[in-house]
């Protein structure tokens, strides 16, 4: 099993240079991808920002070197026509063969109703997410492309610069449903561990949707996308997850919560027991490593990390060093050595 380990560079959370320095330092200790969230809105007012995400993805790929780099996640549904979003991404794709990735998902209200538009129900949105991947994919291999769906139509559209390899699709969900769309339609899933799902009925989704439709589910991408916050304090690393309360209120989703004070309020309902439960709160390497075992052997072969440690290069570091060569080493022999972590890395074997 090859493990492929991903940094979410928040930048809905933090300036998009900051960002970017992140990601540099992800590169430098071994991180495979870099994903950025496709956001309008941020999670919360006090700590917000509001990068876009598609002129981050082209910044980063100019200026790293070797990682992928990808959406976690575009919706593709309602603010974004997805020949639209086809095109923005068979540019990157033409440019930086190969190290492009799409995350599409259904969307979020914070991101669709501050422009004025209407937030469709589920069923709705992963009706259109249906009719976007495949619009999506025509255009990318297709010329003069006419469809006529449910939600989308395409008048002998062509796109005159396709990507020069193949950009995967990846389908963000937290739900079998979705997963098993997932595995009919696109090259893998983004998944999340703390939702009413277990992770296991959501890979089985995955895996029936695959069979289904004549593919093969080993050659799926199995990512599990993770709230983390490291440091040796543990209240410190605790208490720096406080921004991302929301993400932990389902309701938000229900009744169309949109406004960044107003979700900010309600994070304030989640309980420091609520998150130190559900966010991976660890004060040493080892609790990354057990954890992170857990899930390779779960069946999933792609960790995302949105980092929330109070001192977030810190995180990234720990993994470069310690955490990412022992897991390649573990589950696949692949020791990957990053230039500018190798020191620490054998500081970190000899301790």
């Amino acid at each position: 099993m090859k493990l492929e380990f991903e940094l979410v560079a928040t930048i809905e959370r933090y300036p998009p240079d900051i960002a970017l320095r992140y990601a540099e330092l992800a590169e430098r200790c071994g991180f495979d991808a870099v994903g950025v969230p496709d956001h309008f809105h941020p999670w919360v007012h006090s700590w917000g920002q509001s990068g876009f995400c598609w002129v981050w993805i082209a910044i980063a790929l100019e200026r790293l070197k070797r990682v992928q780099v990808g959406s976690c996640v575009t919706a593709p549904t309602i603010r974004y026509h997805p020949a639209v979003v086809a095109q923005a991404f068979a540019t990157l794709g033409y440019l930086y063969p190969s190290r492009v990735y799409l995350g599409a998902g259904t969307g979020e209200p914070m991101n669709e109703l501050p422009l004025g538009l209407e937030w469709l129900s589920h069923r709705k949105r992963l009706e259109r997410l249906r009719e976007a991947i495949t619009i999506i994919r025509l255009l990318w291999t297709k010329n003069r492309v006419t469809f006529r769906g449910k939600y989308y139509r395409l008048v002998r559209a062509t796109l005159y610069t396709k990507p020069r390899a193949k950009v995967p699709i990846l389908v963000a969900g937290a739900g079998p449903k979705t997963a098993r769309m997932a595995g009919e339609l696109a090259d893998g899933l983004i998944t999340v561990p703390h939702l009413k799902h277990e992770l296991s009925e959501i890979l089985g989704a995955l895996k029936e949707g695959a069979r289904a439709a004549g593919r093969d589910p080993s050659e799926m991408i199995r990512t599990v996308h993770m709230l983390v916050s490291y440091d040796e304090d543990y209240d410190r690393a605790l208490d720096a997850t406080e921004p991302w309360a929301p993400v932990l209120l389902p309701v938000l989703y229900k009744y169309g919560v949109f406004d960044p004070v107003e979700m900010e309020e309600c994070g304030r309902l989640v309980g420091r027991e609520v998150r130190a439960k559900t966010f991976l709160i660890a004060t040493e390497p080892e609790h990354l490593i057990k954890r992170l075992e857990e899930l390779a052997r779960a069946g999933f072969t792609r960790f995302q990390f949105n980092n929330s440690s109070p001192e977030p290069p810190k995180f990234i570091e720990v993994m470069g060093r310690e955490v990412i060569p022992y897991l390649r080493e573990e589950f696949s022999g692949e020791l990957g050595d990053s230039a500018s972590c190798r020191a620490h890395r054998r500081a970190g074997t000899q301790r």
